[in-house]
């Protein structure tokens, strides 16, 4: 009997683990007593990972005054936790070097702009966890990895037919794989042994309102509240809907830092291409370019205006149907009167 992904997920065999600095590092970033200086010496160890850190250290992201040429200096200069996450997203695009399909590329990206709407967000509201937070939305699409990793094709069939049908994805992939990718990431965070609020912000990505159910901690839960509003604003760069999720992050947004803050819903937006063009540049992926939030807005148009057209075409089309129903009940009517 063929076994479902679900049971392939949760056995994992096959599934690639994170680098052994990033494992090390999680393992360290907890411990008080930890010194900088011992952190650095065991990235020193990984000369490939030194070499890709201080790439991204230098990309224009982190605007440092001068170039930066030594571990030591990165972790210095940026702290744990933000190395801790640099090589978190190394790992995260390493992890899957087997392949050079573009989906990959595409998913890192949409992580990487999620991981940069989060610590947006987290400056605005002036949060403390602001690397946990930029964490939680990198990782937050960890599932959709997992199934690109073992279904492939039939997964970027799943997106491609998503897309035509502007459908959201969960929805396609609860159907057929009876599995959503915040079920299968939270699997995979766990045997990844992932801090605990990361887990937890993969897991409830799709359900905010769970924060109000749950007993989270307060830090938890802005931490969850932030990364589900983080992949909103990736989702509205890299993902189709893009005018009802523009709307829905608005209104979260408001929700989250307050309808008076000086700092508005699309200023956030408005600046979240550069930032991911800056750091993807960290990652040898200047290739790929998110738009500017005015092609965004223009797209968004275009795909209400699709939509439109296709709820006509269907509604003409149902029309029709039960104009052709009723042709028939009314044969079939005459035709028992003439029996009878």
């Amino acid at each position: 009997m063929k076994r479902s992904i679900i049971n392939i997920i949760e056995e994992a065999e096959d599934f690639p683990s994170l680098s052994i600095v990033a494992i090390r590092l999680n393992q360290l970033v907890s411990d008080p007593d930890v010194s900088l200086h011992a952190i650095g010496s065991m990235i020193e160890n990984d000369a490939a990972m030194v070499t890709r850190v201080l790439k991204n250290v230098n990309s224009g992201y982190y605007k440092l005054s001068s170039q930066v040429t030594n571990i030591h200096q990165a972790v210095s200069l940026l702290g744990l936790k933000t190395i801790r996450n640099i090589i978190y997203s190394v790992s995260l695009l390493d992890t899957f070097t087997h392949t050079n399909n573009e989906q990959y590329a595409n998913l890192f990206i949409r992580s990487i702009c999620a991981g940069v709407a989060g610590d947006l967000l987290s400056e605005v509201t002036h949060q403390k966890n602001r690397s946990e937070i930029y964490l939680s939305s990198l990782l937050q699409n960890l599932g959709k990895f997992v199934f690109m990793f073992y279904l492939n094709r039939e997964y970027i069939n799943l997106l491609d037919e998503a897309r035509d049908r502007a459908i959201d994805m969960f929805v396609l992939e609860k159907n057929y794989l009876k599995i959503h990718n915040g079920q299968a990431g939270t699997i995979i965070a766990e045997k990844w042994n992932l801090p605990k609020v990361v887990t937890l912000a993969i897991r409830y990505q799709y359900n905010i309102n769970i924060i109000f159910k749950k007993t989270f901690s307060p830090e938890e839960a802005e931490i969850i509240k932030h990364a589900y509003l983080a992949g909103l604003a990736a989702d509205i760069f890299l993902d189709w809907n893009k005018a009802s999720r523009i709307a829905q992050f608005r209104k979260a947004y408001d929700v989250l830092v307050g309808e008076h803050n000086k700092t508005k819903a699309d200023d956030i937006l408005a600046a979240i291409p550069q930032l991911v063009n800056n750091l993807s540049s960290g990652f040898s992926l200047i290739n790929i370019k998110i738009p500017e939030l005015s092609e965004i807005f223009k797209i968004a148009d275009e795909e209400l205006i699709h939509s439109k057209s296709i709820y006509n075409r269907t509604y003409t089309e149902l029309v029709a149907s039960n104009a052709e129903l009723k042709k028939i009940r009314n044969e079939f009517t005459l035709t028992d009167l003439h029996h009878n």
